[in-house]
């Protein structure tokens, strides 16, 4: 099970993409995508910026993501820092959130 798909927050969806088809152009998105994802961010409270802010790094990481320890928060925080959306900062508690 993917990570969108245990968040508590997370909505039914179409059900997720395999990389493979995506680089294969056999993906198209909706028109609605974005929209969806702002409302899930928007349930999220005053958790929503350090989500973020998560799923910013993770979206820059190659291969399978980032680091739990060590790595994901600090790309987080400066990721959010450099955009000035950081309304505090991330911690573990964060990461152990979203997971």
């Amino acid at each position: 099970m993917r990570l969108w798909q245990r968040a508590p927050w997370a909505r039914s969806r179409a059900g997720p993409v395999h990389a493979g088809a995506a680089r294969a152009g056999q993906v198209t998105g909706r028109a609605g995508d974005a929209a969806d994802f702002e409302t899930d961010m928007s349930q999220l409270g005053d958790r929503a910026p350090a989500v973020r802010a998560l799923l910013t790094a993770l979206a820059w990481g190659r291969g399978p993501g980032l680091p739990r320890h060590g790595i994901w928060v600090p790309v987080a925080r400066a990721l959010a820092a450099g955009t000035g959306q950081s309304n505090g900062p991330v911690t573990g508690k964060d990461v152990r959130f979203l997971l």
